[in-house]
């Protein structure tokens, strides 16, 4: 079976084991070990016992627990519902208050932790009883809460860009640098897209009522402050630390771990249960992410050695330019 035969046929069983159900890790470490053996030979359970040992070598995967377990401490502090609170009273009387809090937490949160699924989580049960009580646009409510929840896909300090760069062969610290202004700039054209619908049909977001906006703006500043300068003392003892080469990721995600929960404790609101569920839910996602590592590492490095990625051009096709794959 040639290589570009077999690299169809592995996508397809790959695309419907996930789509039936199937566990992703082990589809993909089964199907890895499958697709080496008929490319490569018994060779490939060699090299399957070698990338075991190299994802175990990868101190840079270390640092997941730390950026998860920051993410979930914030969560449970209740730093970000006063962040959240603070804006959107700050900008009560602008149409798309609402839209503008929830894309500006998002970003914040994701610049702090790098996580996803408690973003979306966090926003939802913040942002959704007030947007519906504001009579905000359902449709375009969900979007923004789902699309902001989602940046932490891509800004740094993100998750997915350490498990991305043992896989990819690229160092994290240069996945972090090259995503921060594609992450910066996918917020603020949310932020866009939000106030251009809110001007073009008010009804879409329309200003605060008078009932929920503030008497007053010490509070304001008050929920500002302590949502604010948190998480910017986080974000530059991780995200700051990494891009000026002070320390690696690692590292870095140790040193905001513990300010994260010197911060947290300190606010007053975080007792042992909370502390207890962060670590519950630390250790339940790292093991998942940790798992799904190893067979997409091992997929990674049976495509390299079966010479699947010079096979598989997107442009020689059209142009017969071989320098172009749709492998990388």
């Amino acid at each position: 079976m040639s290589d570009e035969i077999l690299g169809i046929v592995a996508l397809l069983v790959l695309f419907g084991a996930i789509f039936i159900g199937f566990p992703i890790s082990f589809t993909l470490g089964a199907l890895s070990l499958a697709t080496g053996f008929i490319a490569l030979g018994p060779v490939v359970f060699d090299l399957a016992i070698l990338q075991t040992f190299s994802v175990m070598r990868d101190t840079v995967l270390a640092s997941i627990p730390f950026f998860l377990f920051m993410g979930f401490l914030l969560e449970q502090s209740g730093l970000m519902e006063r962040l959240f609170r603070g804006i959107q009273q700050l900008l009560a009387g602008v149409r798309g208050s609402l839209y503008i809090a929830v894309i500006v937490t998002a970003t914040i949160f994701a610049a702090a932790t790098g996580i996803v699924g408690s973003a979306v989580t966090l926003l939802g049960v913040m942002a959704g009883p007030s947007m519906i009580k504001s009579g905000y646009d359902p449709k375009l409510s969900a979007g923004a809460i789902t699309a902001g929840g989602t940046l932490g896909i891509l800004i740094p300090p993100s998750v997915m860009l350490i498990v991305m760069g043992p896989v990819v062969g690229v160092p994290a610290t240069d996945l972090f640098a090259a995503a921060v202004l594609p992450g910066l700039l996918l917020s603020t054209l949310f932020l866009v897209w939000c106030l251009l619908r809110c001007w073009l049909n008010p009804a879409l977001g329309p200003a605060l009522p008078p009932e929920l906006r503030p008497a007053s703006l010490g509070p304001v500043v008050k929920d500002l402050a302590l949502g604010v300068l948190p998480v910017i003392v986080v974000i530059m003892a991780t995200l700051g630390v990494i891009l000026l080469g002070i320390a690696t990721p690692t590292d870095a995600g140790a040193v905001g771990c513990a300010a994260t929960f010197v911060l947290t404790v300190g606010s007053g609101r975080m007792r042992w249960p909370q502390i207890r569920k962060s670590m519950l839910q630390t250790l339940e996602v790292s093991s998942m992410i940790l798992l799904l590592v190893w067979p997409a590492t091992c997929s990674a490095r049976c495509s390299r050695g079966s010479a699947a990625r010079s096979s598989w051009p997107t442009g020689c096709w059209a142009c017969r330019c071989r320098r172009w794959s749709c492998w990388g």
